[in-house]
Order: C-alpha cells, then sequence, then structure tokens
C-alpha cells in the first residue's frame, strides 16, 4: 500500500515539474531556431559553398583528378 503512494508522488512532481519546463522553458533566447528569409538562406548557402570550394579537401572516393 505504501509503494502505492510512492508511485503517486512521483508522477505527481513528474507532471509539475514537465508542466514548469515547459511554461517557463520559452522565453526569448536568441540561440532558439527560427525561420529564416529567402535572401538569409541564399547567402548561408552561398558561405557554405564557396567554403567547401576552398577547402583542401580530397578527391572523393572513385573519383581521380585529371
Amino acid at each position: 500500500m505504501w509503494t502505492r503512494w510512492v508511485w503517486v508522488g512521483v508522477v505527481a512532481v513528474t507532471v509539475v515539474g514537465v508542466v514548469a519546463a515547459l511554461l517557463l522553458g520559452g522565453g526569448d533566447d536568441e540561440s532558439a531556431p527560427r525561420a529564416v528569409s529567402a535572401d538569409e538562406a541564399r547567402r548561408m548557402a552561398l558561405a557554405r559553398f564557396r567554403t567547401y570550394e576552398a577547402s583542401p579537401s580530397e578527391p572523393a572516393a572513385g573519383r581521380h583528378r585529371r
């Protein structure tokens, strides 16, 4: 009978913790994911591509330089 109340207490504490985390956790965090505009996506893609082009990487497996 006592273990039943322990489980009820554990479940209650867990529910309160999850609800508190959901209510208090959001906020206006600068590092939170956000949607980007088309211009931002284009700039990020170009930056990634230019970095790839400038990197001294090995050729892909199965491809040979001529």
